[in-house]
């Protein structure tokens, strides 16, 4: 991993929002009330090193794309 995305991966708190399934609407953003069944219960990836391969669903969070995925206001990735 660069430095540029060690930094990066280390400003995110873990709170596993960006692993809640949910449906984003023109103006709305719905959680579905599902995760993804890797997601533990300290908000922490059980397979994050091979989380792409693993799970179909799974997005790489950058900077151009918190609010396309849905990252909410406080999310420590948009510091």
């Amino acid at each position: 991993m660069s430095g540029k995305a060690a930094k990066w991966e280390r400003k995110c708190r873990q709170c596993g929002e960006c692993c809640k399934d949910r449906v984003i609407l023109k103006d709305a953003l719905l959680y579905t009330g599902t995760q993804c069944k890797y997601l533990l219960a300290n908000g922490r990836c059980g397979v994050y090193r091979y989380r792409f391969q693993m799970c179909e669903g799974c997005r790489k969070v950058t900077p151009d794309n918190l609010d396309e995925i849905g990252m909410p206001p406080d999310c420590s990735l948009r510091k």
